[in-house]
C-alpha cells in the first residue's frame, strides 16, 4: 500500500526569501516501518490543497511513479 502525505517545509528564494512551503511523500508500508519512496518538493503555500490532494492520491492508490504528472494538473487547475 501506497501512503501520501503533506509535508512541511521552510525554503528559500532568492526574490522573497524565507517562506514555508508545502510538498509530497509518498510511502510504501513495508512489515517493519513506512519506506518514503518518493518526495516532491514546494508544491505550494496551501497546506490544505496539499494535504486533499495527497488524500486523493491515497485513496486512489497512485503509482508513484504518476505523482509528477498529477501535481503537473493540480498546479494547472490552480
Amino acid at each position: 500500500m501506497i501512503r501520501y502525505e503533506a509535508i512541511e517545509e521552510r525554503l528559500y528564494s532568492p526574490d522573497t526569501g524565507w517562506y514555508i512551503g508545502y510538498g509530497i511523500r509518498a510511502y510504501r508500508q513495508t512489515a517493519d516501518c513506512p519506506e518514503a519512496v518518493l518526495t516532491v518538493s514546494d508544491i505550494s503555500l496551501s497546506r490544505e490543497q496539499v494535504t486533499a490532494l495527497a488524500e486523493r492520491c491515497t485513496k486512489g492508490q497512485l503509482a508513484p511513479i504518476h505523482l509528477k504528472d498529477v501535481i503537473d494538473d493540480f498546479l494547472c487547475q490552480s
